[in-house]
């Protein structure tokens, strides 16, 4: 039932930060509400002809048939959710290339994964008794999770990359720097970033991570493991904190500074503006979708003189959706035709993202 109910609660928590988004309208959200239902009203039928095929099967095989069922209707959601979300994009030429960057990407997780798993194979085979009850559950409530963030993230990748070979085949402008130019933007941002102390724990960033986790194990603890309440908390409070702990230490170490410095130092030298989005430092960052969209572009006159964009990103956290500014920053480079690439650039986006405040010519 928990996890019938999860797609309506997420769907009721978004509500509000979809209402501010350019790209809703009235009649997506019947469409995305009256597929919704259709799909539970599928995983309810499915969960319950699957407990009557299997009512007179040993009790593991009617647990394995019904995490199975879950399996798949997750996974289904997740796919019918991300196409929705995400739109088409523009018409890929015939000529163009087809990158499989993002795609990529999404591998090297999914081997980090396996590794994962296999050591949690490794572990069920050498345990015995409850030790290897509760590596059994915690491992596999972490491969689920795994695997279908996994899946979603290839979803993702696949349909941002078509994006990316769209937009290269046909920008509407593109940027190329020497590397004398983007050296010296490198020190200008770095310079503009604030600092942020090394390991510095922020109560209200880390704390939502660190109780988001516990109360996903210790649910997980308390449905499909039998053994003591305290046992149950204690493992929940120590997953919890060595997971949190581990996510400080690898995204947290550095300062803001530094990061800003290694990220620029590894980027390429050019920038793709096109109809899905914009392609710079190895990102591509769409104009308008449900996650993300453009609010505002503007010249900054302080030298090196660059375009900043300012984007709108839905970021979910704590059973509900927020919105987080996110600002992109570019150089302007030094060649004869800028002024002519910021017009076009501010006739493509005015049309492209009515909402938008655009300030470029």
């Amino acid at each position: 039932m928990y996890m019938t109910l999860l797609p309506l609660l997420v769907a009721a928590s978004c509500l509000v930060v979809l209402l501010k988004n350019p790209a809703f309208s009235a009649r997506k959200l019947l469409e995305f509400f009256a597929v919704l239902t259709a799909m539970v009203a599928a995983f309810v039928l499915a969960i319950l002809a699957t407990l009557k095929c299997t009512e007179r099967l040993p009790a593991s095989v009617q647990l394995g048939a019904i995490f199975g069922v879950i399996g798949l209707g997750t996974v289904a959601m997740i796919t019918v959710g991300i196409q929705a979300s995400l739109p088409h994009g523009a018409p890929l030429p015939a000529s163009a290339k087809r990158v499989n960057i993002f795609q990529r990407r999404t591998y090297v997780w999914a081997r980090r994964l396996g590794y994962a798993l296999l050591a949690v194979a490794v572990l069920m085979l050498v345990l015995r008794g409850t030790p290897q009850a509760m590596v059994g559950t915690i491992g596999g409530l972490f491969g689920f999770v795994g695997i279908v963030v996994v899946f979603g993230l290839w979803l993702t990748a696949r349909r941002t990359d078509r994006w990316l070979s769209a937009v290269e085949a046909d920008p509407w402008v593109h940027w190329k720097y020497t590397p004398e130019q983007w050296q010296k933007w490198t020190e200008g941002a770095v310079q503009r970033a604030a600092p942020e102390p090394d390991g510095a724990f922020h109560r209200g960033r880390d704390g939502k991570i660190m109780a988001s986790i516990s109360l996903v194990v210790l649910a997980a603890l308390l449905f499909f493991v039998d053994a003591p309440l305290t046992m149950r908390l204690a493992i929940a409070g120590i997953f919890a904190v060595t997971m949190t702990a581990g996510l400080g230490l690898a995204g947290r170490g550095k300062a803001k500074a530094s990061l800003l410095r290694r990220k620029l130092n590894t980027a390429d030298l050019e920038v793709y503006f096109g109809q899905d989005g914009l392609f710079a430092m190895g990102e591509f960052t769409p104009w308008l979708t449900v996650g993300v969209y453009l609010q505002a572009a503007c010249l900054d006159e302080r030298e090196p003189r660059s375009l900043a964009l300012r984007f709108q990103q839905v970021v979910a956290g704590y059973g509900s959706a927020n919105l987080v500014p996110k600002t992109l920053s570019l150089p302007l480079p030094e060649c004869d035709g800028v002024a002519n690439d910021l017009a076009r650039l501010q006739k493509e986006l005015s049309t492209r993202c009515q909402k938008a405040t655009i300030t470029l010519a």
